[in-house]
């Protein structure tokens, strides 16, 4: 109910809220960051959507095209997918389907306290002689500044404010890097990584 098509002050249409709604949106945000930091941080969480995406990306790479198909598409057709692909072989999304099945394939997610350079880490993949598709990594940007409620608010005044001027709450950004790692390089790896949060 409170949710409401706003002209901003830059004279732009956007999506915002009410005043009598910014008390939701900070529970809302609140919520939705401690699950994220409870939940999907967790290095098995990470090494499952690390592979999912990477099936994913390989079967429904031309998805985007098309609309219709995008938004009918459900989780039982990409579970019966996954499935299909790990009894398959020859399918292109069998080595990811199997990693989701079966644990000794699983890729290893190594969090990282600190963000790497990317340098450092094309080095240990280089000196340990890693290919391509047996290590990844997700960099969190430094500096990345706290986020909050970026978004208009009309106010019981009939003025309207950005929802940051509004509130004190805001979240930290991704707090993580994460480096995902086939099983056999774990070892040597994480004895290269300097950055490794023993958390993780």
């Amino acid at each position: 109910e409170m949710l409401k098509m706003i002209v901003t002050n830059e004279g732009v249409l956007a999506l915002g809220v009410e005043e009598n709604g910014i008390e939701s949106c900070e529970a809302l945000l609140l919520a939705r960051h401690y699950m994220h930091k409870r939940l999907y941080q967790y290095s098995s969480v990470k090494a499952y959507a690390f592979h999912l995406a990477r099936f994913m990306e390989a079967i429904y790479y031309d998805l985007g095209e098309d609309l219709e198909r995008y938004i009918s598409m459900t989780d039982n057709e990409v579970l019966a997918d996954l499935n299909a692909a790990s009894q398959d072989e020859k399918h292109p999304g069998h080595f990811d389907a199997k990693c989701l099945y079966l644990r000794q394939y699983r890729y290893r997610a190594i969090a990282l306290s600190s963000p790497p350079e990317e340098k450092e880490l094309l080095e240990i993949k280089e000196k340990l002689g890693i290919p391509d598709e047996e290590m990844a990594w997700e960099i969190s940007k430094k500096g990345s500044r706290r986020l909050g409620m970026n978004f208009p608010v009309l106010k019981q005044d009939g003025t309207v404010d950005v929802g940051d001027n509004l509130s004190e709450i805001s979240v930290p950004p991704k707090e993580r890097s994460w480096v995902y790692i086939a099983p056999r390089f774990e070892e040597e790896v994480r004895k290269m990584l300097n950055h490794v949060d023993v958390l993780g």
